[in-house]
């Protein structure tokens, strides 16, 4: 065992989470940190740089590309016409038609329509950090709706059906994208499995977030606003019909799924229908208001791949490392079956990470020779794997963590336990029921 270097991955990693959590870009901690495992290892330091580190951001990018740039433009689009709102307002509105519904069942509904909507967008191509940023005014109507007290409005966004349907069959997400990839498999893999994984986590999380925000409410705690809340802008927006603004998310999910387009066509279109479709409900109109938040999505976009890029080259440089392939050896000889030691595989190094698709290029490659070998069934660690990137990738140090919070105006204290109940918790624990169920089924890979 490389000791020098195992401290030097231990310390690199430590000081990604710190020097990220006071707020730095990991577009340029990430590469300091490389340079750190790069030189306590003891490797060439330019060609292994240029190699490893550059290589990998290259070898990753046009899968990358589509999921960061285009899902972040696209997410742009419906956050800006109002989309994303009209969508959670409807269904909200729908569900609570009757006005004399208790409050225990309003925060149901409420909770219930977080995920349906979730669900949608992730499912259909908007990553989950832009999901999430999008659905900001759904949550805060939510919690005003049914004075849900705002220490659980992070929780609200970062709910269960985001990660499930990053994880679901069919979903557009980079680890689907990834694992496809690396394996040669469908995004469909293992579909009643993954389907099962993503209602486990979606109950299981309402079920919870209703019962902490009830046992609060009961407390006596009500919904206080806060001031420039992004919840009471463009009051006098006018916004979409409803089923106009699920065309463009009704077509992405055809061409992927149903087609088995590639994500670039698939994106392009929805975005090309979406500006056909919903620009005019923007608040200020003209050409102007388009092509500003057509460059506003397109920095957006930017940012979020530079931000995973940087990642997937930091996971590059740990895989050139001596010290990392002790680890990832240690992790691989581990007696068992393999499809337990893959899934645990994928996350130890999502807890490393907190990126999946560096989780999945880091574990598949790991049982890469189980499944060419007909021991392993490509389809079922296809879904585990994807599914076991979500268990980590939600730490407080990480953006989405951070920007639920602000957004909400609470603490960690305050708002972070119900993220880590919902994104963690139940998360390892779909995730060995899944792992379970096609262990006893292998016919449903």
């Amino acid at each position: 065992m490389n000791i020098l270097g195992l401290f030097g991955i231990i310390a690199a990693m430590v000081l990604l989470i710190i020097l990220v959590y006071k707020g730095m870009s990991n577009i340029y901690i990430a590469p300091l940190c490389a340079l750190l495992v790069i030189i306590t290892n003891g490797l060439p330091i330019l060609s292994t740089f240029k190699e490893a580190y550059l290589g990998g951001i290259a070898e990753w990018m046009p899968v990358g590309f589509a999921y960061a740039v285009l899902g972040a433009l696209f997410g742009k689009i419906y956050e800006k016409t109002g989309a994303a709102q009209t969508v959670g307002r409807f269904l909200l509105n729908k569900l609570a038609a009757n006005k004399d519904v208790s409050q225990s069942r309003l925060v149901l509904l409420g909770l219930i329509v977080m995920n349906a909507v979730s669900v949608l967008l992730t499912w259909t191509g908007v990553s989950g950090i832009v999901v999430m940023m999008a659905t900001i005014p759904i949550a805060f109507s939510i919690a005003r709706t049914a004075n849900i007290p705002r220490e659980f409005i992070p929780g609200i966004l970062m709910n269960g059906g985001t990660i499930a349907a990053q994880a679901a069959p069919g979903a557009p997400s980079i680890g689907n994208l990834t694992a496809s990839s690396i394996l040669g498999t469908s995004s469909t893999a293992a579909l009643i499995p993954g389907l099962i994984n993503m209602a486990i986590v979606i109950i299981l999380g309402i079920f919870y977030m209703h019962k902490v925000i009830m046992k609060s409410i009961r407390a006596g705690k009500t919904f206080e606003e806060i001031e420039k809340s992004k919840s009471s802008q463009a009051q006098e927006q006018k916004y979409p019909n409803f089923f106009l603004a699920l065309i463009p998310l009704a077509v992405i999910f055809l061409l992927f799924v149903i087609f088995s387009l590639d994500i670039l066509v698939c994106l392009t279109a929805g975005i090309l229908i979406s500006i056909l479709l919903l620009t005019r409900y923007l608040p200020e109109k003209g050409s102007k208001s388009v092509f500003t938040m057509l460059n506003d999505g397109i920095s957006n976009g930017c940012v979020v791949f530079f931000q995973l890029a940087s990642l997937m080259g930091f996971a590059s440089v740990l895989q050139y490392s001596e010290a990392f392939q002790d680890i990832m050896n240690a992790v691989a000889s581990m007696n068992g079956n393999p499809l337990v030691v893959g899934t645990l595989a994928v996350v130890v190094f999502v807890l490393l990470t907190t990126s999946p698709p560096a989780t999945v290029q880091l574990g598949l490659p790991m049982v890469l020779p189980s499944v060419e070998s007909g021991v392993l069934a490509a389809g079922a660690i296809h879904r585990t794997a994807v599914i076991a990137t979500t268990t980590f990738e939600c730490m407080p140090y990480t953006g989405a963590a951070i920007i639920s919070m602000a957004s909400a105006g609470v603490t960690f204290k305050e708002g972070y336990k119900h993220i880590a109940v919902q994104n963690i918790v139940i998360a390892l624990f779909s995730t060995a029921i899944t792992t379970l169920i096609l262990i006893l089924f292998p016919g449903l890979a």
